[in-house]
């Protein structure tokens, strides 16, 4: 049984994959030592704080309902953690939340740690998808006015080599995104010999990426309302640091941007029950994106304000395959589409032909979402037919879900 899910999952995979995934194997980033200054720009960078505090005195930290003391080396890679919580605590989401600018001291100290404690290239920290969200969220900070001795410019600069090399092609999807728009942020906010290097193979890959990712009713190729949300606030903080940086970025990138995000806009909001937050199609859960609030508020001030979605009752999002009904006091989300990409399902559940509904502020019938990532039980039911509102013939999933991110026929 398992020869056959691997023979329907890998049947599906680009030759791309299959080649890079065999390529990591054999070719290791190599590291190298740098010495970066900061880039000036005359434009402005909107502070926008979209997440709650996650960084405590006495270094607690706080991720998926877990709270944690931090005082210990061993903390980064400990495998009492779970790896998603793990990934959390090398992400530095702190630093662009809510009272940020009160705990400068707390984040010098973590962040100088974080050089000190993790080694280039051993650990959690250094895979490719930690180091995207890190080096973003560092360089936000600093845009905010915060300042960064040499030590973290020279840090930032080799996170950034480190990750030029190890780019995701064996995944596609969102994670190649980010490791992109970390490119690029490093590549406009660092002066050194790499930088144009690195902002050019980011919006490269961005550009290459968009008409793919963003289908053409706006919603993302994952089908996953909340890594929808990651995208899009992705696409906003581009949007964000391109202001910032002014003439650097030619326009036709910045149209297209501009235009991906104005489509998820729309998509986001039809997507979103009447409490305000996402449904839970495929891999989504509250907390881990921004709120859609947050994120309305965000394009707004970047001035890309939000059409108002058609006035009516029924609403078919073609490409992606979901409609929404609505009259005043509910909503119903429907999802009659594919499970995702056939060659990266690793988001998908088997909820085919589910419903999510409202009544006013109160959600009635809902999919369970996920709590946990991993190859364990908990997220395998979570992802089983019989976690959705929809039917269970003769005990079998609408898709065969298995492992912990695989999908067979």
């Amino acid at each position: 049984m398992k020869l056959m899910n691997y023979y329907h999952t890998i049947k599906f995979l680009r030759l791309s994959q299959i080649g890079h995934r065999l390529l990591r194997k054999f070719k290791k980033p190599r590291v190298r030592n740098h010495t970066a200054s900061r880039s000036t720009f005359n434009g402005q960078w909107l502070d926008v704080k979209l997440y709650s505090q996650k960084h405590f005195s006495d270094d607690q930290v706080q991720f998926l309902n877990r709270t944690v003391k931090v005082d210990s080396p061993l903390i980064w890679n400990d495998s009492n953690q779970d790896k998603l919580w793990l990934y959390n605590l090398h992400y530095f989401e702190d630093l662009i939340a809510a009272g940020s600018d009160s705990r400068t001291v707390l984040n010098s100290a973590l962040m100088h740690r974080w050089i000190i404690e993790n080694p280039a290239p051993l650990g959690n920290g250094w895979e490719p998808y930690p180091s995207s969200l890190r080096i973003v969220n560092w360089i936000k900070y600093f845009l905010a006015g915060n300042s960064c001795d040499q030590s973290i410019l020279n840090s930032l600069a080799q996170q950034a080599d480190v990750l030029s090399q190890n780019l995701e092609f064996h995944l596609l999807g969102n994670h190649l995104f980010s490791n992109a728009k970390a490119l690029i942020f490093a590549g406009l906010f660092l002066d050194c010999k790499a930088a144009d290097y690195w902002l050019d193979t980011g919006l490269n890959i961005i550009q290459r990426e968009l008409p793919e990712q963003v289908l053409a009713d706006g919603g993302n190729f994952e089908l996953s309302p909340m890594y929808h949300a990651l995208m899009l606030t992705d696409l906003l903080d581009l949007l964000n640091v391109f202001t910032a940086f002014g003439d650097t970025i030619e326009l036709t990138a910045l149209k297209r941007i501009r235009q991906g995000a104005g489509k998820m806009l729309e998509w986001l909001k039809l997507m979103t029950h009447n409490d305000g937050e996402i449904s839970f199609f495929n891999d989504s859960a509250f907390a881990i994106a921004p709120a859609p609030s947050k994120i309305f508020s965000y394009a707004e001030q970047l001035n890309l304000g939000l059409r108002q979605p058609e006035q009516t009752s029924h609403i078919h999002l073609h490409e992606s395959g979901y409609s929404r009904i609505a009259f005043p006091g509910y909503c119903l989300i429907f999802d009659h589409g594919e499970v995702g990409p056939e060659y990266l399902p690793g988001h998908a559940h088997a909820d085919s032909l589910s419903i999510e509904w409202s009544l006013a502020k109160h959600r009635v019938l809902v999919n369970s979402g996920t709590s946990i990532y991993g190859n364990n039980r908990q997220r395998l039911i979570e992802r089983k037919t019989q976690s959705h509102n929809t039917v269970v013939v003769d005990d079998s999933d609408s898709s065969e879900v298995w492992s912990g991110f695989r999908v067979a026929r």
